[in-house]
């Protein structure tokens, strides 16, 4: 099965980012502290961190589109993705056999 980071690979993990905002008043005193979501960390927990980045600083600009042409050769899948993809086989398979039959 061909895939990559953003088509359902088991090794893809993606982290929220926060950072601490304090809130003060007009004389500069803070009244309040919180966390505020400044972005996303992308990781590989399968060895292929170099790989990861390059796909995404290849991809940063692109659509959706992309995600189904430019594949990894490190890709492997989750369970529900080739999951998804054994479906989408079978119904393939079906739906050619309509077609000649």
């Amino acid at each position: 099965m061909k895939g990559n980071c953003m088509t359902g690979c088991k090794h893809c993990i993606v982290k929220d980012i926060y950072e601490k905002r304090k809130f003060k008043d007009e004389n500069g005193i803070v009244y309040a502290t919180m966390n505020e979501h400044a972005g996303y960390e992308r990781l590989c927990d399968g060895g292929h961190q170099r790989e990861y980045e390059k796909w995404h600083e290849r991809n940063k600009d692109n659509v959706y589109e992309i995600y189904k042409k430019d594949f990894l050769d490190c890709f492997e899948p989750t369970e529900v993705a080739a999951s998804l993809n054994e479906m989408i086989n079978l119904a393939e398979e079906i739906l050619n056999a309509r077609k000649e039959g």
